[in-house]
């Protein structure tokens, strides 16, 4: 199997930034959630589309799923 240079430094990067909170899952999603807030206002808020309202809709067993956009 080829390995691809663009997938080997996503691993690898994983791999650091993983490395750098010694693998402690709670503290890397700390860290994501820390960067996602910091950079919210560059995040793409797409509206939800139809036939993904009725997934929601279905998976709540027809009750129903408040959306806010």
């Amino acid at each position: 199997m080829l390995e691809d240079a663009v997938i080997k430094e996503l691993h690898d990067s994983r791999e650091a930034h993983a490395k750098r909170f010694n693998y402690d899952v709670t503290a890397i999603v700390a860290d994501l959630k820390m960067k996602e807030a910091t950079l919210a206002h560059r995040l793409v808020q797409r509206p939800i589309k139809r036939h993904q309202k009725e997934i929601l809709h279905h998976d709540s067993g027809g009750k129903g799923v408040t959306l806010t956009s």
